[in-house]
């Protein structure tokens, strides 16, 4: 397990949004989910149709992290979502699984209004993102590094990779010039997993659908 960003030489470039950037946002906002789309350097990228254990194992993350939602008190500290659209460092980007500290932002994060069609968009940055790695996934995710320096510009403290072809949950926290690798959850690993010390994190339940495709294929 390496570091990501080491060697992926120049920085995203940011998008401007007084002109052709703003359209170009304009464009991927406007797009319906079921396109699965997200805005890199500058271009819209389709992905592939995912199957059933990507949705899996992204909901199982959630589901696991979930008494975490809400401020103390109510929660644990946590707002947590699924697949919001977000604009940082210049990308727009749609990540499985994202978490914002509530003792940064006291009340969950809003929408920005982009353009004359007043879409909305997040750009606050989070404390934490989770990926599912899957073939179509995995060059934009982990190979490329478009998404990573995005990230790592604005800020987010910490980064999941879920793989299910290794069945792992590969984490990565923020460092100086690039993500450093901290842990590895296997998948008979029950265990806490950064930023979440409060969570015995059950690996084997989110690769449980994907385990049973990976049997029958």
């Amino acid at each position: 397990m390496t570091a990501i960003g080491a060697d992926l030489g120049t920085k995203a470039s940011p998008v401007n949004l007084a002109s052709e950037g703003e359209q170009r946002l304009e464009a991927w906002l406007l797009l319906p989910d079921r396109d699965r789309a997200e805005l890199l350097g500058g271009r819209i990228v389709y992905k592939a149709m995912a199957g059933i254990e990507h949705g899996a194992a992204a909901g199982n993350v959630f589901e696991q992290l979930g008494r975490l939602q809400g401020p103390p008190g109510v929660g644990g500290g946590w707002w947590l979502s699924q697949e919001v659209d977000m604009f940082l460092s210049g990308q727009g980007l749609r990540p499985d699984v994202v978490g914002w500290r509530t003792d940064k932002n006291p009340r969950p994060p809003h929408k920005v209004n982009i353009g004359s069609r007043h879409l909305g968009v997040y750009i606050t940055p989070p404390d934490w993102v989770c990926a599912v790695l899957s073939t179509s996934t995995r060059s934009k995710d982990m190979d490329d590094g478009i998404k990573w320096q995005a990230y790592h510009e604005a800020g987010v403290s910490h980064y999941w990779l879920v793989d299910l072809s290794r069945e792992q949950i590969l984490v990565y926290q923020h460092g100086e010039r690039n993500y450093e690798p901290i842990a590895v959850a296997n998948i008979r690993d029950v265990k806490p997993l950064a930023p979440f010390e409060a969570v015995e994190f059950v690996t084997r339940r989110v690769f449980l659908l994907a385990s049973f495709v990976k049997a029958e294929s």
